[in-house]
Order: C-alpha cells, then structure tokens, then sequence
C-alpha cells in the first residue's frame, strides 16, 4: 500500500495505491536494469466536489461517481 496526495479541481484528498512489484530485468532494452510496478485505485468523484453527469432525482447515470485509477510503470536507474 502507497498513500499519496491527488489534487482534481483545486481538491486535494489522499490516496492509498495497490502496489504490485512485477518484477525485475537485469539487461533491460539497452543494458540497464529495470522494474516494474503496477498501482491501482479507486476514488469517488464527489469526494473532489465533482458532482455533474451523477444520478438526479432519478434519471440516468452520465457518468459514475467510483473512478478506476490504474499505473503501469517501468523504471530504471539513469546513468
């Protein structure tokens, strides 16, 4: 778990990140060593004030208020 500030709209609320290490290459695509990483996470778009496009007295969702945030990530060491 990795927790970390996201700002939407001027809204700053923490997060907490599913974090997956997915291993390692020792001669990555030029020699160097790599890692990769994978996060996921879930946050609600109310918590960041952002309330168009949800349910209205009934009518239909234009869009929904959970948002999926997902990363892939490959790193090395620079040189």
């Amino acid at each position: 778990m990795l927790s970390g500030d996201l700002t939407i709209r001027e809204a700053t609320r923490t997060v907490d990140l599913e974090v997956e290490f997915l291993g390692s290459d020792p001669t990555g695509l030029q020699g160097e060593p790599r890692i990769g990483i994978s996060a996921r996470a879930t946050v609600s778009r109310r918590n960041f004030g952002i309330t168009f496009g949800l349910v209205a007295d009934g009518a239909k969702i234009v869009v929904a208020d959970k948002i999926d945030i997902a990363l892939d990530v490959q790193a090395f060491l620079a040189a």
